[in-house]
């Protein structure tokens, strides 16, 4: 996997580009980091950025021959990355090593020092500093660092006090139970004979839609020409509180919900997916159920949407997760939610080595650091279960010529 280290080491900042520059402190030989500002252009600020380095590689390469280090702790770590992460690992922990080296630990460092003088105190205050990159990245951080540092320890590199004196960091996420293909292929075909909230599971598993997008579907919104389907708003409850004077003259908190059309959850949740054919295949069948629903109640409110129940109304996230509950039963299946459909999903695309830059657009999560709390419960899954969706049913097709899901 190639990587650019001027991503991060080039950047823009008060109307003005600049670029990350290596010091060396010629007494104690650490690196410091200092910012090279007042760029016109990235190009220019790129131009400045490798001059310095090469000034910078020429001066470190003098004190690696005098200290007898072959690396830097930056360094190292992509070296760990290069030779390491064979192509034998499985395609999950090559994008968590990725994400986690080149994303957030390189990004922190703002100051190095050559391994053999590696403390735990330098570890630990890194360690600080990513754990404000997103609320699972500190844990992630310390399994990856505690990964490569074995390997540097092994290698007589860092002294073994370094290890010893790293403090665990743990975030509090829940681990998540997800099918494996098997038991994915078993619920789909269950799924398929309880037919009433079939599409609804598809549109959760393959194109990973919250349960409130889908509830809010019409079906212009719908493009068989281009395979497309927009996301453009949610049917979802609005909580209101409301305060009361008692009897005696006390505030009372007064909570009531009502279902309502909502704009989409974050402004990035707004965004065109391409999607498979199958999902086309089964918009015209309830499309048809719809019109015979319709026509047996008289209830003409909600007849541009998609997702009605028996009378003719929009369908309830109750009566969603009652069906999926008795598909799980009927196939003896742990039971899940339509949220849980969601992250399968986001597996699904992981397992594909999709990055994760395009699996956030595909979810229309708010930023970056959303999708990587998620992938971490992926990836801690129980057993670290991983599933597959099947090729009549992969979500990777959404992303082609997706738009960036805009």
């Amino acid at each position: 996997m190639q990587v650019s280290l001027t991503n991060y080491n080039v950047f823009e900042k008060n109307g003005s580009w600049n670029h990350i520059e290596k010091k060396i402190n010629a007494k104690t030989y650490a690196i410091e980091y200092d910012i090279k500002t007042g760029f016109q252009s990235k190009e220019e600020a790129s131009e400045s950025y490798l001059i310095s380095e090469e000034i910078y590689r020429k001066a470190i390469s003098r004190i690696k021959n005098l200290t007898q280090n072959s690396y830097t702790f930056a360094e190292y770590l992509q070296y760990w990355h290069e030779h390491y992460l064979t192509e034998f690992t499985d395609s999950s922990n090559q994008l968590k090593y990725f994400w986690v080296i080149y994303k957030i630990i390189l990004p922190k460092i703002r100051r190095d020092v050559l391994l053999s003088m590696l403390t735990d105190t330098f570890v630990n205050d890194l360690l600080s500093e990513c754990k404000k990159y997103s609320n699972s990245s500190g844990e992630m951080t310390y399994k990856v660092l505690r990964v490569i540092l074995k390997e540097a320890e092994k290698s007589g590199f860092i002294s073994p006090k370094v290890l010893l004196g790293i403090k665990p960091c743990y975030s509090s996420r829940k681990k998540m139970d997800l099918y494996t293909k098997e038991q994915i292929s078993s619920f789909v075909r269950t799924a398929k004979v309880y037919h009433t909230c079939y599409f609804e599971i598809l549109l959760a598993l393959v194109c990973g839609l919250r349960t409130g997008e889908i509830l809010g579907l019409k079906y212009s919104d719908f493009h068989k020409k281009s395979r497309t389907l927009t996301i453009q708003r949610q049917y979802t409850r609005d909580y209101h509180y409301e305060s009361k004077g008692s009897d005696n003259d006390k505030q009372v908190k007064v909570y009531s919900s009502e279902r309502t059309f909502k704009p989409p959850k974050t402004l990035n949740s707004n965004r065109c997916l391409v999607v498979p054919s199958v999902i086309f295949e089964e918009l015209k069948i309830r499309r048809e159920e719809n019109e015979r629903i319709i026509a047996k109640t008289e209830n003409r409110d909600f007849k541009d949407y998609v997702c009605l129940g028996m009378y003719g109304r929009i369908k309830s996230d109750a009566t969603l997760n009652t069906g999926i509950n008795a598909i799980t039963k009927s196939c003896n299946l742990p039971h899940i939610s339509m949220h849980t459909l969601r992250h399968m999903c986001a597996t699904a695309l992981i397992e594909m080595n999709i990055p994760l830059e395009k699996i956030s657009e595909v979810l229309g999560h708010k930023n970056i650091n959303t999708t990587f709390d998620i992938y971490c419960g992926i990836m801690d899954a129980q057993d670290q279960i991983k599933a597959t969706i099947s090729h009549t049913m992969d979500p990777a097709i959404a992303l082609t010529n997706s738009g960036g899901g805009k």
